[in-house]
């Protein structure tokens, strides 16, 4: 981010990534939690998970209870951990991206 130039997309951030060890492991890392605890984020966009499961083959819980589960688990992490999201629910790839942008826009205190 020290190079960023003005917003850094991050897919998997520091709350999945504890999402992960849980499910994988069965518990929390301790350094993963020490940097949810000491990096925040301007913005914090969560994508209901709601498109087509592609199998890409590098992906895992793909059935629709683990991704529920899966999903379940995020929300809870992000609310333990006091961290406000947007949860975008809209299951069109366009305007799910449509929303992100205008979100962006939002916080960098654009015009829709």
């Amino acid at each position: 981010m020290k190079y960023a130039n003005k917003v850094a997309f991050i897919d998997t951030d520091f709350v999945s990534t504890q999402a992960f060890c849980l499910k994988y492991e069965g518990r929390e890392h301790p350094f993963v939690q020490a940097l949810i605890d000491e990096y925040r984020f301007d913005l914090v966009i969560l994508l209901e998970n709601n498109t087509p499961w592609v199998a890409d083959g590098l992906r895992s819980l793909g059935s629709s209870v683990d991704r529920k589960e899966f999903q379940s688990l995020l929300v809870s992490l992000l609310k333990e951990n006091e961290i406000e999201f947007v949860h975008v629910k809209e299951s069109d790839y366009d305007a799910r991206f449509l929303r992100c942008v205008e979100l962006v826009k939002q916080l960098m205190g654009e015009q829709g």
